[in-house]
Formats: structure tokens, C-alpha cells, sequence
């Protein structure tokens, strides 16, 4: 889990110069491709966003209102400048039972968004086989 926030950090840097929704839309789609990472999102402060889910079209008019409750609380969190992991929750996005990392963006020392990954719970069952 460590490894993937620290993976999330560090697609963050790559990508706080990204400021075209559109343009965030197709790269967090084209790395999503290439991760284990079941969804992909990134949203600015005012809670616009991009979606990027392994198989689907990105959805590119995303609202943060609009995602679970632990959805929402691990990107705010991000947007203060913390990172988080959640707790198991059923995604809305993905029709799948998840946790999600979240970890802010930054450019020139400001908070510019929250970039955000969820992850199948099978990573979970390998250490705890009794999660269902």
C-alpha cells in the first residue's frame, strides 16, 4: 500500500502542470492502461474531475459531490494536503468493492487538486483471507 501511494505521489509531480481536463482525461486514461489500479481520477479544488475506469470511456465531466462518501473524504482530505487511504466501500464509479488512495497535487507550493486510485480488495485477501 505504501508502494502505491508513493506510485500515486509521484504521477502527481508528473502531472501538476496539466491544467486541459481533457488532456488530464486522456493521460490518467493511458496510465490507468498500464497499472493495476482499477480507477483513476484527478479533481481540481472546485470539485471538477476526470475519471479514468480500467475498460470504460473517461468520463470527463466528473463532479466530486456526485462520489460515495469515502470517495469524497479521501480527495478533501488531498485538497488539505493529506493523503489517505480509505476504507472498503462500494464504488458508484466502478460497481466494485474498493478502497481508494488519494494524495494532494501540488504546483509551486499551492494545492492544485487531488489525484486518486482505487484498488480491487484481492489485494487485500492475499494477507487477510478472510475479507469477503
Amino acid at each position: 500500500m505504501e508502494a502505491d501511494l508513493q506510485t500515486l505521489s509521484s504521477m502527481a509531480a508528473v502531472l501538476k502542470d496539466v491544467e486541459d481536463m481533457q488532456k488530464m482525461s486522456e493521460y490518467l486514461d493511458e496510465v490507468n492502461q498500464s497499472n493495476a489500479f482499477l480507477t483513476m481520477a484527478y479533481f481540481k479544488q472546485d470539485g471538477e474531475g476526470v475519471i479514468s475506469t480500467a475498460g470504460r470511456r473517461p468520463v470527463t465531466d466528473a463532479v466530486l459531490s456526485d462520489l460515495t462518501q469515502e470517495g469524497q473524504d479521501g480527495i478533501r482530505k488531498a485538497l488539505e494536503g493529506e493523503s489517505s487511504v480509505s476504507r472498503l466501500f462500494m464504488s458508484n464509479v466502478s460497481d466494485n468493492r474498493v478502497f481508494a488512495y488519494s494524495v494532494p497535487v501540488y504546483k509551486e507550493g499551492q494545492i492544485t487538486g487531488a489525484l486518486t486510485a482505487s484498488d480491487h480488495i484481492e489485494i487485500l485477501r492475499i494477507f487477510l483471507p478472510a475479507i469477503r
